[in-house]
């Protein structure tokens, strides 16, 4: 979008502006495509003895080995996205009716995982990386109105050289002025001499 509007017009900022102006569109940002996936979250050190039992925890095994490198590959993509409880959010629906649709978060049920309270009044869990941010329409920097702006008047350039004034004593001087066309002298082409090649000419017979 950016590089198609900068085919037409610029101005200083165009850029934050286009893309301020996307994040508080309701259809843009309803039909858009899944925000970059969370860091992958490890499991947390249980905060006292046998509140919470893992495979995990039983020592450095060969598959925790590979699961941090999961990770590693997996984070070098991630995105960091923070959210509080009272935020406006956009979250992925699983209907066919709308991609996205907008609620608030009103608790933190895990490091990754909210329930959100729709519009509708219906509560839904989901997922860090099916949430979005929902920024509110900005008024700064707001362009002004068509009706808004005044018409400038642009001035009418007439091609006829009879409505040019002369001031007064430069007509004589005018003929003085006047620069000598010289004529143009066509340069003749230069031909060349046909003839058939001289075959075998160079070769020496015994």
């Amino acid at each position: 979008m950016k590089v198609l509007a900068r085919g037409y017009v610029w101005w200083p900022n165009m850029d934050a502006e286009i893309e301020q102006t996307v994040r508080a569109c309701h259809k843009c940002q309803v039909n858009r495509h899944a925000p970059p996936e969370a860091p992958m979250h490890p499991w947390e050190w249980p905060s006292n003895p046998w509140s919470r039992i893992h495979i995990d925890y039983a020592g450095p095994l060969r598959v925790q080995q590979k699961q941090q490198r999961q990770k590693q590959s997996h984070d070098k993509t991630a995105q960091v996205r923070n959210f509080n409880v009272g935020d406006s959010v956009y979250i992925l629906s699983h209907n066919r009716e709308a991609k996205w649709i907008t609620g608030t978060l009103i608790k933190r049920t895990g490091p990754v995982s909210f329930v959100i309270e729709l519009n509708d009044g219906r509560t839904v869990k989901r997922h860090q990386n099916q949430i979005r941010h929902k920024y509110d329409q900005y008024s700064d920097n707001k362009l002004p109105d068509i009706s808004e702006i005044p018409d400038i008047p642009i001035p009418v350039v007439s091609d006829n050289q009879a409505d040019v004034e002369t001031p007064s004593g430069s007509s004589d001087t005018s003929d003085n002025s006047k620069s000598v066309v010289k004529p143009t002298v066509e340069t003749p082409r230069l031909t060349r001499t046909r003839k058939p090649p001289n075959r075998y000419g160079d070769f020496v017979y015994n």
